[in-house]
């Protein structure tokens, strides 16, 4: 919740594998963070079918990844595509255990824009279900991958900041400018101590990576 508030410009997060990650963690993001685009919740199995609602209202989402997260069912499923669906560009549901092929069949009738889909590990998914998201599926050409806006333009080495250099630094928070727009942390169980200083500094982040964050 943090992590929302302090960072309402976020505009990509990767929680993969992070374990405290539930339904009350994507209530808060959907409330702050409007102009999330990119959500990886691989391995995030705290997440169930109510905070796919949630998901469901974060207004610019156009890829998700749920690989893994076995407390989602169809109906989970199913609020995302209803309401997300005709912007989602990338899907991952693989190894969602409790999907059936109903949900594949949503994602056929709801997902036009559909670039990428995975649905590995459903062992009930039909030929005719596939068939149907391929026919139904008209994706837009592909588009260029965002830059972050700078004054002048360009995108310094400067702005991509790990939590583990900061905390190297004596005062963590002298190494942080209110430029930075991405932050990258891959994990160490050290770090998380810093993260409330660091967050706090940075005001302008739109891209974060916490992949097994603890």
């Amino acid at each position: 919740a943090f992590v929302c508030d302090s960072c309402p410009a976020l505009a990509s997060l990767d929680l993969s594998f992070c374990e405290l990650v539930g339904d009350e963690s994507m209530r808060a993001l959907s409330h702050a963070c409007k102009g999330l685009h990119t959500l990886d919740l691989t391995g995030c199995r705290q997440v169930s079918d109510e905070g796919c609602q949630h998901i469901a209202r974060l207004p610019a989402l156009a890829s998700l990844s749920l690989e893994l997260c076995n407390r989602i069912t169809d109906m989970g499923v199913q609020a995302v595509v209803r309401s997300a669906g005709a912007r989602l560009q990338m899907l991952n549901l693989g190894d969602v255990r409790q999907m059936t092929n109903i949900s594949v069949q949503l994602v056929g009738d709801h997902c036009p824009s559909l670039i990428s889909l995975s649905i590995a590990g459903n062992s009930q998914a039909m030929d005719m279900d596939i068939g149907d998201v391929c026919k139904k599926s008209t994706p837009p050409p592909k588009p260029q991958p965002p830059r972050l806006p700078e004054a002048d333009g360009r995108v310094p080495e400067t702005d991509r900041l790990s939590l583990e250099e900061a905390a190297r630094q004596r005062d963590p928070a002298i190494a942080l400018t209110r430029s930075w727009r991405v932050l990258q942390n891959y994990g160490r169980r050290l770090l998380c101590g810093a993260a409330t200083m660091l967050l706090s500094h940075i005001p302008r982040l739109a891209r974060m990576q916490t992949a097994h964050w603890k």
